[in-house]
């Protein structure tokens, strides 16, 4: 069984404008001990799902129409509220985008995990304290007794994303969903982080779902990766094989507009051209048939099934495993054609 499964998830917010459909059939699992990642432009739904699995949308306006996210053989979806307040932080934990916005300015960096420990434990302050200053000695913070008593302006925008994953470990949660991490830190503790999070979830088999917009990340560190946009997932799949034979174009664009450091210098990046379809006027075909440079007629009439993509069998030959390519999907009525270029990326 796996630690989270997600089927068939829909989510849409009622605007003075009209509804919007932010998620549109999402399925995702991540396994113990597992990295996932979604990725793809911003607005693509990536960080709604993520939050309407813990119920953390607002409502009104959101509104999860259907949807199933077991955890443990349990419903997510289908918990109330007091239930769910046992679930979220002690056994599902949340690294929100933004430390600065996500930590409470008034509060020493200390009070605020302690807080959280006691909602959950039978603990004294003087032992949640203790807890406190062992996460942050384990997630690399400096002097963590001193960091105790510091206030989030006192600390370093990297000492603020590692206060706040120390706060969702300190509970020894089983799921960590870690939403865009490294957003607004240089390149240098981007890499720190990403670094802690693959430790934490090698010493305590700890499933992490990864949000990001960052390709260089998802190919060093998850295991399999979802790619979304317009609020579906059109593509997922092992991150090294679907990174070496991406089946869906927007895949294909979003590897193109991503040049590696070591590539030709003087290059010229490729971009996706055009934009993502008015969320208030959605088209009846693929989303993202107006600007791809595969649709047929059928792209635009109907919206692809999300299967196996049929050509990756072929691709055995050269060195991609039949079960491994069996675990992928696609949604797109061209795929075979853009897998027949997608050689070009190497």
């Amino acid at each position: 069984m796996s630690l989270l499964e997600v089927k068939n998830l829909r989510v849409r917010f009622d605007t003075r404008r009209g509804p919007v459909q932010a998620v549109e059939h999402v399925s995702l699992r991540v396994e113990r001990g597992e990295l996932v990642a979604l990725v793809g432009e911003s607005g693509s739904g990536k960080s709604v799902s993520a939050l309407a699995l813990l119920s953390l949308l607002p409502r009104p306006p959101a509104v999860v129409e259907t949807g199933e996210a077991w955890f443990e053989g349990r419903n997510l979806l289908a918990l109330g509220e007091r239930e769910l307040r046992r679930v979220r932080g002690a056994q599902i934990a949340l690294v929100p985008q933004d430390p600065n916005t996500a930590l409470h300015p008034l509060y020493t960096i200390g009070d605020q995990i302690v807080e959280a420990l006691r909602l959950h434990r039978e603990l004294s302050y003087a032992a949640a304290r203790e807890l406190a200053a062992q996460a942050l000695a384990e997630v690399g913070v400096p002097a963590p007794r001193e960091r105790l008593d510091a206030y989030p302006h006192e600390l370093s925008g990297g000492l603020r994303q590692r206060a706040m994953i120390a706060m969702a470990i300190a509970l020894e949660p089983k799921l960590l969903i870690a939403d865009e991490p490294t957003t607004a830190l240089d390149v240098t503790v981007q890499a720190q982080i990403l670094k802690l999070l693959a430790r934490l979830r090698r010493e305590r088999d700890l499933g992490v779902l990864l949000i990001t917009h960052d390709l260089g990340l998802v190919a060093q560190y998850a295991d399999r990766v979802g790619v979304m946009y317009s609020g579906a997932i059109v593509e997922s799949g092992p991150t090294r094989e679907l990174f070496r034979a991406p089946a869906h174009p927007y895949t294909r664009g979003l590897l193109a507009s991503a040049r590696s450091l070591d590539g030709p210098q003087g290059a010229k990046l490729e971009s996706i051209g055009g934009l993502p379809p008015d969320p208030l006027a959605p088209p009846p075909g693929c989303a993202f048939a107006a600007r791809c440079a595969f649709a047929v007629e059928a792209c635009t009439r109907a919206r692809p099934p999300s299967l196996p993509p049929g050509g990756l069998r072929a691709l055995a030959s050269s060195g991609v495993d039949v079960d491994i390519a069996a675990e992928r999907r696609v949604a797109c009525f061209e795929h075979e054609r853009v897998l027949a270029r997608a050689g070009d990326l190497a």
